[in-house]
């Protein structure tokens, strides 16, 4: 009985079948294994192995990413804010009173989306009632777009707040409520401040918080043309009611600083 065959070592499977056969014999003639290097290039090598565990892309921690520098508001930008926050309603009723895009749009004022040059009782004008200063025409030739029409009004009326506070004092003005400033405003806007120091009886009805006198002197006249005899400015007189008069009109008295004094009583 012939002696049973030495197992055969895996790593000479992966030789040449002449090679395998001389190593074999070798074995058996040694009685022994041999070790046998692994060849330096087997198909097991052919390629590179993927790493176990793919790289991880970086995660911002929070709190850590540079802030981009944000720019700094323009001198407009905080005008408008300031405008919006203090005189909301204001605003709107002015932009009903000098006239919207729509209302515009009718008379001729607004075409192709942009607010056009009109006369306004012989100063030309231009979205929201703003008269033209020089070298304007020029520049505004080709109309203004409703965001222009509104940061110009804003400006404007910031122009009217300077102008209301000469007008009461720096002190009488500072006394004045919201809404009271407000009136004050409207007028020095629509009627620049010569013609707004004629209106002393309502001047002092608004430092007085007099509710009777202010309905008694807010209307307005103008004359169509120069010369011509003056009549009511109906359409804002009844704006200027309605936005702040109507408001008040279960209360005699607007809340007022009883030290205050009216002056330049007619």
């Amino acid at each position: 009985m012939s002696a049973p065959a030495a197992p055969i070592d895996p790593r000479l499977q992966l030789l040449q079948p002449e090679v395998q056969q001389a190593m074999l014999q070798q074995q058996e003639n040694a009685g022994e294994p041999t070790d046998v290097p692994p060849p330096e290039h087997t198909a097991i090598d052919a390629e590179p192995r993927e790493p176990l565990i793919a790289s991880v892309p970086k995660v911002p921690v929070p709190g850590k990413e540079k802030a981009k520098p944000q720019a700094k508001p323009t001198q407009g930008e905080l005008i408008t804010k300031q405008v919006q926050s203090n005189y909301n309603r204001l605003v709107n009723y002015l932009k009903k009173a000098e006239g919207t895009a729509q209302a515009q749009a009718q008379m001729g004022f607004f075409k192709g989306g942009r607010f056009r040059i009109y006369d306004d009782v012989g100063e030309p004008a231009i979205g929201y009632g703003h008269r033209l200063l020089p070298g304007e025409e020029r520049a505004y030739k080709n109309g203004i777009t409703e965001e222009e029409a509104t940061r110009i009004l804003m400006t404007d009326i910031k122009k009217a707040e300077v102008l209301s506070e000469k007008h009461f004092g720096k002190k009488g003005w500072a006394a004045l409520d919201p809404h009271r400033k407000e009136m004050a405003l409207d007028f020095m806007y629509n009627l620049g401040p010569g013609s707004f120091a004629k209106f002393k009886s309502f001047s002092r009805s608004l430092r007085m918080g007099d509710l009777k006198g202010i309905r008694a002197k807010y209307k307005r006249h103008y004359s169509p043309e120069p010369g011509a005899p003056k009549v009511p400015l109906k359409p804002r007189n009844d704006l200027f009611y309605k936005t702040f008069i109507m408001p008040l009109e279960t209360q005699e008295v607007i809340p007022y600083d009883p030290s205050r004094r009216a002056k330049n009583e007619e």
